[in-house]
């Protein structure tokens, strides 16, 4: 399942140097000794906005907000979300040998959904720093995922540039039409797979799932706490075995075995979803690889606290290197190996996607 619809839009700066803290669009420039800065930037409004020339869009509200977020972080991967200068990487994509520069960097972690929109912490490098300083340029641009109805799906970079396209907006303004009418690589037919939705599930669908899946995990334990308070149990464990002791003798026999079984089924079940899919999300990130999978899920199950801490503090698959953690050679990646599909496929990436991130990475380590 892919997605279609790529556009940019631009959000303004207004005095950079030195913001009024009541400013909702930018923040001050935090300049460090090399002369680059960072920046906090509101990115895209909460609610509609009108742009010249392309229309109407959309981020409904804070939940679409957070899916926003949710979305851009996991198109950018462990990469860091490029900003360029007049969306160079446009032109690059459409014409054969031009060059994009960047002029910045996007943590995806600095991603936040508020309640006036979507921020974003921007590291300027120095040269862009000194162009905002000097008022070169003084608008942000992102490019932006979206429906066919101009209901925002995902950030997918950002641009420097000279051109506002809504007069007297002073919180997000659009640059010129341009419509990228490109695919969106991302594939979420795994993703939905494993929440037994159909392929042709939405983002919003996954999301919606998955909240389910989390309160019911939540119902199931608040249940299980309950049931720990009624018979005077220390823990649930406790429980479950004063309550199976109970049924020899109680009148509802036949209702405690069933709420027992019941309720450990149902633990058990999103509890071993939930271990997998902290697994994957780690995998993910780069924090482990493919083969240690099924050891930190199996670890999950009996330490949950520690197979966290060892996969968060587990050295980072960088940019450039290989699965297997060795440099790679200057023999351009032409093709996915298996692990490599294997991996695309468990965090719903398509291959050709993967393919073209790992290329990237290597062209950027050279």
């Amino acid at each position: 399942m892919t997605t279609k619809g790529a556009s940019h839009v631009t959000a303004a700066f207004a005095a950079p140097v030195a913001l009024s803290a009541g400013s909702a669009m930018a923040g001050e420039l935090v300049f460090a000794e090399d002369g680059s800065a960072t920046q906090r930037v509101r990115i895209l409004p909460m609610g509609p906005f009108q742009t010249r020339g392309k229309g109407r869009y959309l981020v409904a509200d804070l939940a679409h907000a957070q899916a926003i977020v949710a979305t851009s972080a996991a198109w950018s991967g462990s990469q860091d979300i490029p900003v360029d200068y007049d969306h160079q990487i446009i032109a690059a994509l459409e014409l054969k040998g031009k060059r994009a520069e960047a002029s910045g960097w996007i943590n995806p972690a600095s991603l936040s959904a508020e309640s006036t929109g979507i921020y974003a912490v921007i590291e300027w490098t120095a040269e862009a720093a000194d162009k905002i300083k000097t008022k070169k340029y003084r608008y942000l641009s992102p490019v932006i995922d979206h429906e066919s109805n101009g209901r925002v799906k995902a950030i997918l970079n950002a641009a420097l540039t000279i051109y506002p396209a809504i007069d007297g907006l002073t919180t997000l303004a659009a640059s010129a039409s341009l419509n990228l009418n490109q695919e969106n690589p991302m594939d979420l037919t795994a993703l939905a797979a494993s929440l037994n939705l159909p392929a042709t599930a939405t983002l919003e669908e996954i999301m919606a799932a998955q909240l389910a899946q989390a309160t019911a995990l939540s119902a199931a334990q608040a249940n299980l706490t309950a049931l720990s308070t009624a018979l005077g149990a220390a823990d649930a464990t406790t429980a479950l075995s004063a309550a199976t002791a109970l049924k020899a003798t109680a009148a509802g026999e036949a209702a405690i075995t069933q709420l027992v079984t019941g309720l450990q089924s149902t633990v058990n079940a999103l509890s071993a979803k939930d271990n997998v899919r902290s697994v994957d999300d780690y995998i993910a990130a780069g924090n482990i690889t493919l083969a240690q999978r099924d050891d930190y899920v199996a670890l999950m199950a009996t330490d949950p606290d520690r197979a966290r801490r060892l996969m968060a503090n587990s050295t980072s698959v960088a940019g450039g290197e290989l699965l297997g953690g060795e440099k790679p050679d200057n023999t351009k990646i032409t093709a996915l190996s298996a692990e490599q599909k294997q991996v695309a496929t468990l965090v719903g990436v398509s291959h050709d996607a993967y393919l073209k991130t790992l290329q990237d990475q290597q062209e950027a380590g050279q």
